[in-house]
This record gives structure tokens, C-alpha cells and sequence, in this order.
């Protein structure tokens, strides 16, 4: 018999042994590298694991050549819109040359707009590392005033947050179907020097421009954001976050009839958010804020499941001085980062503790749910989810730099569906029933006295009557507030048809916000909803009249209440 000899196989051992070194030697430079730079010389506050690192780098090599392997079997084909930019050599050493502080200087470049090459400038853009510490980096992009991309001359193309690439993208999807002001944005394949870059997000960059697409008046779009490179340091327990304080805002849109650094509107709204639990801040805050706007950026908040709005971070508001009013701008939101109904009533912020004490926001924000769920939008809005996991999980196989391996982003990706379909559902089904929601009543000499739990407010009242109604009569209504008992004429509201008495006005539960026990100085609080008493009486009604029922309405019809002894 014979034998392989073992002296043949040390001489061509070379060839498995070679390749290795020299791929263990690449992989542990570019680890050594990178985790000096980001997780040694740059402190960003975050982890920067060396571990975590290198995975990354084995992951990327893997995935560089898989992508470049079904490139040339498949073709790179895609169907994403291209977007295609040019950027010297030169420059892009420049932006590399001391991250990240050298990748935020524009640097000259060009980009291709109806097939015509174009100048522009570039640089990184992004709060944390994982915008420009990896190798698939976020770019912003300037174009000249008279060769705009899309309608837009500047925007972003950020590399997809979390392993299931689309959820900044669907979340802005969502906010635009709610009709909610937003950035524009899009999935696009970026040519980077004619090279696949893979996957990215394109994000207009918020400015003039946004206001005029969005078919609002020119005015001021103030900027919040407190951390990452933007972060104060030094102040401690000074102040409780963005709402404190209107120095903490800059511009990234000015009414030009003011100056820049004007910030009276601002200024206005931080004085009144520090008053919030008054009655008189309160009626005042109802007229500055787009109540109707600011109900559907909580419902969105909710929708989406998302946290990112924070009392430091991530806030963009439109002035607009013809009405007077701010509106919410939805930016970078994160969908579906946190468990189920976590975001559906959040208060992180004082703007938000304040809203939620406001009687026309509790509304407000009650019609957004009642008009998302009574419309289309949601199974639309998941159909058109499917479409985008089934392109990506084509798409995803040609990204040479795809964060993570193909398996875990196309599960990511999948799952997306279930998590966002299973927040919908769970959204309404708290929305409906959720904080106790029956209603209860007793009637005694002319007076009746209703308790209403739920979200949802009671929007008309039916009382019905053991017989008709032929004399005139007043009706009020009486709550209880912090202040004292409040006494409304609701006389005008009241309808006779026979034997029922109809009151069209609205009536709440007993909405508080409770400041979570905490060290920290952050404006955290949470909801608490509980049954709200009303006492109704009726002035020159027949003291024998009595009553056979009484119906609310939240909206969807009549719904008897609950006939009791006594409410205490």
C-alpha cells in the first residue's frame, strides 16, 4: 500500500497556510486600527467592544466576497434607484485621515443628476460611531444651487440602523402617510468612485426647501439636539433637558424677516412648558401649539414604538409665524426599537408632560387614532412593508458592505413585519379598551352623576326619559380640578327629541402625569388615567321625571352605560 508522503504535504503546505496568515494578518490590523481609533483615541460615550470589532471585520471580508461572487453570477442589477458620486482619492483620504473629526469638513466631489455629472460637496455625517466608524459610512451631500437631486440640494445617505436595514426608512414612510412634515426618503444603491456601496437610506437634509415641498410657509425650523458632538458638558443637574432652556436650539431653516439668532417663539414656548400645570399656560399653549399635528406625533410614537425622542436629543419644530403655531417634525425616529405599547402614552420630555394635561391635545391625539385606524393606512401600510422585506432580501445578497451576515438581516428583516404588524394591533386594542374603559351612572333629583374611564373621550350624551319633553330647561355641568369644582352652562349643546335629552360636548377621563422616582434630573413621568366625574343637572325639569338609561358615544355609536346605586 502506499502512502502519501509527509514531506510532500509540509512542501505544499504553503498553500493553505500562506492565504491564512495573510488574511489573519489583515483581519487583525484593520481590528487593531479601527478599535484604537474609535474604541481608544475616541471617547464617545458608548461601547466600542474589541471583540465586537473584530467580528465585524471577519464578517465584512466574508461578505465583500460573497457579494462580489453573486455580483458576477447575477449581474449587478438592482432595484433600487442609484445614486451615483464621485470623490478624488485624495479627498476621501482627507475625510479618513482622523476620524471622526476630519470627516465632517465638506470636501469636493461630484454627483450624477440627469445623467450629467454635477459639483458637490461631501462629508460623513452622524452622531455616533456607527455613522463613520465602519466601513459603510453616512454622507451628506451639497449640491449647487442651480443643480438640485431630486428637488433637494442637500441630503443624506445614511447607512441603515440595526440589522433590519429599513426601519428608519419605513418609520418616515409611516409619519408621511400619517400626514405628518418629514423628511423626504427613499432606498437607493450608492456608486461611490463607480464602486457598489450597497444599501443606503437617502434622507433629505431638513432646510427651506423641506417647507416649500411640504406646501408651508417659509419660517423657522429650530434644531434640539444636546449629545454626541453636540453634547454640553459641565452642567450637571442644571436643567432637566431641550425645553429648559431656548440657547440650547440653533436654526437649521430662518424666516428672513428676523434675524438668525432670534429666538422669540422659542423663548415663549419654554416659559409656558414651565407653568404647564397651569390653567391659564395651558389655554395659552393651546394656541400656540398645531394641536391636530402635535395628536398625530404621539399617535405616530405610538405606531411606531419609538423612544428617540428624548428630553436631550432629536428635536426638530416648525414656526409658522402667519398662524402662530409650532408643529412637530418627525426626524430620524427609529422605529420598532422598543417592546410593544412601551411608547404608547411617552412622556420623556416637558413638552409632552405638558400635552398630556391639555384637554384639546387629549382630543386631538384621540381623532389621529380613531382616523389611522378607521382608514386603509394600516394594511397598506403593511403590504407595502412586504413588498420592500421581499426586494431586500434580494438586495441585501449584493451589498459588499453589509453590517452582519445575510442570515441574521434577512430574519431581522422578516421579523420587522411581525413586530410592526403586532404593534398595530396591540396599539388599538389598548386604545379601545385600555385603562378601564366602562362608563357608569346614577340619577337623583334632576342630577345625574356619570363616571368615564378609557382613553377615548365621550364625545355626545344620550339620556332617555319615561316621558316627552315639552318644557324648556338649562343643563351644566360640573368637574372636579385641582383648583376646585368648575361649573360649565352646556344649555346651547343640549338637543330634546321626544324623550331623549342628546349633549353634544365632550367629557375625559382623569388624565395625570406622575414624575417617575428617579436620580437623574431627566424629565421622566408617566400616565396615569382614571375614571373622570361629571355631575349634570338639569334646572326646570319635572321633579318626577325619571331616568330609563343613559347612551355614550366615543365615536363609534351609542353604547349604554352602566346604571349604579351610588358613585362615590
Amino acid at each position: 500500500m502506499k502512502f502519501f508522503p509527509f514531506r510532500r504535504l509540509l512542501l505544499w503546505s504553503w498553500v493553505v497556510t500562506l492565504p491564512m496568515a495573510i488574511m489573519g494578518g489583515y483581519l487583525t490590523y484593520n481590528t487593531a486600527e479601527r478599535f484604537f481609533s474609535f474604541g481608544v483615541r475616541y471617547q464617545s460615550g458608548l461601547r466600542f467592544p474589541l471583540w465586537d470589532t473584530l467580528v465585524y471585520e471577519r464578517n465584512h471580508l466574508s461578505q465583500k466576497i460573497r457579494a462580489t461572487f453573486w455580483g458576477e453570477v447575477r449581474g449587478n442589477t438592482t432595484s433600487l434607484t442609484t445614486v451615483h458620486v464621485a470623490v478624488p482619492e485624495s479627498n476621501i483620504a482627507q475625510l479618513n485621515s482622523r476620524l471622526p473629526h476630519s470627516g465632517f469638513e465638506y470636501v469636493k466631489g461630484r454627483i450624477l443628476i440627469d445623467g450629467k455629472l454635477a459639483k458637490a460637496k461631501v462629508k460623513y455625517r452622524g452622531d455616533f460611531p456607527n455613522h463613520w466608524a465602519w466601513d459603510k459610512k453616512s454622507l451628506r451631500i451639497k449640491t449647487s444651487k442651480n443643480n438640485l437631486y431630486d428637488g433637494m440640494r442637500r441630503f443624506n445617505l445614511q447607512a441603515p440602523k440595526r440589522a433590519s436595514q429599513i426601519i428608519n426608512f419605513q418609520s418616515l414612510e409611516l409619519a408621511a402617510a400619517m400626514g405628518l412634515l418629514g423628511p423626504r426618503a427613499k432606498l437607493v444603491r450608492l456608486f461611490l468612485n463607480g464602486k457598489n456601496r450597497g444599501i443606503y437610506v437617502l434622507v433629505e437634509q431638513l432646510g427651506e426647501i423641506t417647507l416649500r415641498n411640504a406646501d408651508r410657509m417659509p419660517g423657522d425650523i429650530y434644531r434640539g439636539e444636546t449629545i454626541a458632538k453636540d453634547k454640553f458638558t459641565g452642567l450637571g443637574g442644571l436643567w432637566g433637558g431641550l425645553f429648559d432652556s431656548a440657547s440650547l436650539w440653533d436654526k437649521v431653516a430662518v424666516n428672513n424677516h428676523y434675524p438668525e439668532s432670534a429666538m422669540a417663539p422659542l423663548e415663549s414656548l419654554v416659559r409656558l412648558l414651565q407653568r404647564r400645570e397651569s390653567h391659564d399656560a395651558q389655554r395659552q399653549l393651546s394656541q400656540m401649539l398645531d394641536m391636530d399635528s402635535w395628536g398625530r406625533f404621539s399617535v405616530f410614537q405610538a405606531l411606531a414604538a419609538t423612544k428617540h425622542f428624548t428630553w436631550d436629543h432629536n428635536w426638530r419644530l416648525y414656526y409658522d409665524p402667519w398662524r402662530g403655531k409650532f408643529f412637530p417634525i418627525v426626524w430620524d425616529p427609529v422605529g420598532w426599537d422598543v417592546g410593544l405599547l412601551s411608547a404608547f402614552a411617552l412622556i420623556r420630555t416637558k413638552i409632552f408632560d405638558a400635552l398630556f394635561r391639555n384637554g384639546d391635545f387629549l382630543r386631538a391625539r384621540n381623532s389621529a387614532f380613531k382616523e389611522f385606524f378607521d382608514s386603509q393606512t394600516p394594511i397598506t401600510f403593511l403590504k407595502h412593508l412586504s413588498k420592500t422585506a421581499d426586494m431586500m432580501e434580494t438586495e441585501i445578497k449584493l451589498d459588499p458592505y453589509l453590517r452582519g451576515d445575510i442570515l441574521s438581516v434577512v430574519d431581522a428583516v422578516r421579523n420587522l413585519e411581525t413586530t410592526v404588524a403586532q404593534t398595530f394591533a396591540a396599539t388599538k386594542q389598548e386604545w379601545l379598551n385600555g385603562a378601564k374603559s366602562e362608563s357608569r351612572f346614577h340619577f337623583d333629583g334632576n342630577t345625574v352623576t356619570l363616571s368615564v374611564g378609557g382613553y377615548r373621550p365621550v364625545q355626545r350624551l344620550r339620556l332617555l326619559v319615561d316621558e316627552k319633553l315639552r318644557q324648556s330647561f338649562s343643563t351644566s355641568i360640573s368637574h372636579l380640578v385641582p383648583n376646585g369644582r368648575v361649573l360649565t352652562d352646556v344649555s346651547e349643546s343640549t338637543k330634546v327629541d321626544d324623550n331623549n335629552i342628546v349633549l353634544n360636548t365632550g367629557l375625559l377621563s382623569n388624565h395625570t402625569v406622575k414624575k417617575k422616582i428617579q436620580v437623574s434630573n431627566r424629565p421622566l413621568a408617566e400616565l396615569q388615567v382614571s375614571p373622570g366625574y361629571y355631575q349634570i343637572t338639569f334646572t326646570g325639569l319635572n321633579s318626577d321625571l325619571r331616568l330609563t338609561g343613559l347612551d355614550i358615544d366615543r365615536g363609534d355609536g351609542w353604547v349604554p352605560a352602566q346604571p349604579v346605586d351610588s358613585i362615590t
